[in-house]
């Protein structure tokens, strides 16, 4: 990068998402600007009128506002949009959230279990992992799995319960797995869940946040 960015414009598919990305990005000096949109997701997995075309043109059009908007890097927080996107252009840095977690689930020594919340989100997020895996030469042994009635919480705006139900699925799942798989959870949303897990193990569960985090603070200090 030829400066540091003061700006980083964040587009998000949920409005709680926003507090994650505030708190991850704290200790970095720069101004976090949210844009959110449940709609296109939504669409995506409800309106069978509404093709990928439709999809890519509407997030292209989402993509030139923010810039237009003023941004020094865009950030892109949603595995659907992402997904939906594919490789559309931009003007400033892009960081897609799954990119960096993708790096460190491919650099694990341990097989993975990958653990969503949101069903409509596994196909595309594990298509790309696996694409992106293939890219770098990594063939990473994943397991996938949905916590049942789940996400429905974050739909609700029941955060707390949310958290409730995935830290609690959290513990029992690595307590059955134990040192033979390495836990992730695959969502934003699921990260608060994960770090009362791993408060209340003592067992690393890894998340978006952490890989996200660092993935950041190496572009600052290029």
């Amino acid at each position: 990068m030829k400066h540091t960015p003061t700006r980083i414009s964040c587009l998000h598919a949920h409005h709680s998402n926003i507090a994650l990305i505030d708190a991850a990005l704290a200790p970095f000096d720069m101004e976090l600007v949210h844009f959110v949109d449940p709609g296109l997701v939504h669409r995506l997995g409800h309106d069978p009128s509404f093709d990928a075309q439709q999809a890519e043109r509407k997030i292209a059009d989402q993509l030139d506002w923010i810039i237009r908007c003023g941004a020094d890097l865009l950030l892109i927080t949603c595995t659907n949009y992402i997904a939906a996107m594919k490789d559309q252009p931009s003007s400033i840095p892009l960081i897609k959230i799954d990119e960096p977690f993708f790096a460190e689930i491919c650099a694990a020594p341990k097989p993975i279990r990958l653990v969503f919340t949101n069903p409509a989100t596994v196909d595309g997020t594990v298509s790309r992992l696996m694409s992106y895996a293939a890219s770098i030469g990594k063939a990473p042994h994943i397991t996938v799995e949905v916590i049942p009635d789940s996400f429905a919480l974050v739909m609700q705006g029941k955060l707390d319960a949310y958290n409730q139900t995935v830290s609690s699925y959290l513990i029992e799942l690595q307590q059955t797995v134990g040192d033979a798989e390495q836990i992730w959870a695959a969502q934003l949303s699921m990260v608060t869940a994960a770090q009362i897990a791993q408060q209340k193990t003592g067992l690393e569960i890894g998340d978006p946040q952490n890989p996200l985090v660092r993935h950041i603070a190496r572009l600052l200090s290029e």
